[in-house]
């Protein structure tokens, strides 16, 4: 309940109090008395709640950034901003989300056109939540740099209406459906397509020491490592708890495993 003491405009105080009332009620609902059909009702409403609250808050993110308050605060970024402050979490992925979903208002206070817009307005009324946002979002990155203005807009539309009626999976089979349909024979892909996604990212370090490595790779550099792979990288090879295991140099590239130990 927000405190009556703040000089919060009593809009935004109604708000707050009005969610949190909300979710009381719903907290203190006996949903064993619910129907079937009502039950899956209060299940859809929430999830559509939840994404039309995730779309506000990254409103209020972009408007924290904009007038500086995370640095006001003694934070070197929102990022840090949104975790200590706001002990947000998926942060990484919030970020993304608000730079192309939200925009900042002008000096004369006019709207701005986000990046996807298409994206925005549904995820605004509550029709996608995060998962399918990031496969329209990895769609659109991808969309080669020589298709026209109109096309990638046209193919930001279309991916996104998909997203408001099927399962993240099956939307992932149509992104690249459609994406074979934009590009069937790889010609629009060049070199700075792929050099503008490639990237390695290395996380932080576990309590075990261990950290993760992701990225994503271009086709030369995938070459090179099948070739290393399945030079001394195949089951049984190189295993320094096994005496007995094949061992080769890194500069080798002939398959140094028997068939035997590779198959054990």
């Amino acid at each position: 309940m927000p405190d009556p003491t703040t000089t919060m405009p009593p809009d935004a105080a109604h708000a707050l109090a009005l969610i949190t009332q909300g979710l009381d009620l719903l907290a203190a609902t006996d949903l064993t008395r619910c129907p079937d059909t009502d039950l899956i009702t209060v299940a859809k409403t929430t999830e559509q709640t939840l994404s039309r609250l995730t779309y506000h808050g990254d409103r209020q993110w972009m408007e924290l950034s904009v007038r500086g308050i995370p640095r006001k605060h003694g934070h070197t970024s929102m990022h840090a901003f949104a975790g200590n402050e706001l002990h947000a979490s998926d942060i990484t992925r919030r970020m993304r989300q608000v730079r192309n979903t939200q925009t900042p208002p002008t000096i004369t206070g006019e709207p701005v056109t986000p990046e996807c817009p298409t994206l925005a307005a549904a995820f605004a009324a509550g029709h996608v939540g995060p998962s399918h946002i990031t496969v329209v979002l990895d769609f659109v990155k991808a969309l080669p740099v020589a298709l026209p203005h109109d096309v990638k807009v046209a193919a930001e539309q279309t991916i996104t209406e998909l997203a408001t009626q099927y399962p993240v999976d099956q939307v992932k089979d149509l992104a690249a459906e459609l994406m074979a349909r934009l590009d069937p024979d790889g010609s629009l892909i060049d070199k700075p397509d792929r050099h503008r996604r490639r990237g390695l990212w290395l996380g932080k370090q576990g309590i075990d020491g261990m950290s993760k490595l992701t990225g994503t790779i271009d086709p030369v550099l995938r070459a090179h490592l099948e070739t290393l792979f399945a030079a001394w990288g195949q089951p049984g090879v190189n295993n320094p708890d096994d005496e007995s295991s094949p061992a080769g140099d890194a500069r080798a590239t002939e398959v140094i495993a028997p068939a035997a130990t590779a198959a054990a």
